[in-house]
């Protein structure tokens, strides 16, 4: 036999074919190309993941704004009520369960009215609500309204 044939096939003393370099090269390049598939799908699912993630947070977000949102207009229509029952009416802070808009943590709508500096019978209102719990947004607005 030639040196390139010893390389290629050795056989051991029962007969089985034993492991030659050229064999150990292949299922090195195997195992690494494998390794190459695995990784780029490990990526692949991670980036995925993060994807969903950074969906769900700003699914949330638009739901707590949206929230917001009638908190806002409810707190204008409590003020707009209060203030036809009583000129004197100065605001208020109430607190939402956060069971009664589907979350764990409750929402707060603060009112402050103060008279209009322009026109006597009009009342500058103002309204925030926060939800507790921290990142939670606050939303703000303000309005004039006439006092009947």
């Amino acid at each position: 036999m030639n040196g390139r044939n010893h390389l290629r096939a050795k056989r051991s003393a029962d007969g089985r074919r034993r492991s030659t370099r050229r064999g150990s090269t292949r299922r090195g390049i195997a195992a690494m190309i494998a390794l190459v598939c695995l990784s780029l799908a490990t990526i692949m699912g991670s980036l995925l993941l993060q994807g969903a993630l950074a969906e769900q947070r700003y699914f949330e977000r638009l739901e707590l704004q949206s929230q917001g949102e009638w908190l806002i207009e409810a707190g204008f229509s409590r003020a707009r009520a209060q203030l036809a029952r009583s000129a004197r009416y100065s605001g208020e802070t109430w607190t939402v369960a956060g069971s009664e808009f589907g979350r764990t943590n409750n929402a707060t709508v603060r009112i402050s009215v103060r008279p209009d500096t322009t026109n006597a019978t009009q009342r500058h209102v103002d309204i925030k609500a926060t939800f507790d719990g921290v990142g939670q947004p606050a939303i703000e607005a303000s309005r004039i309204v006439v006092r009947r």
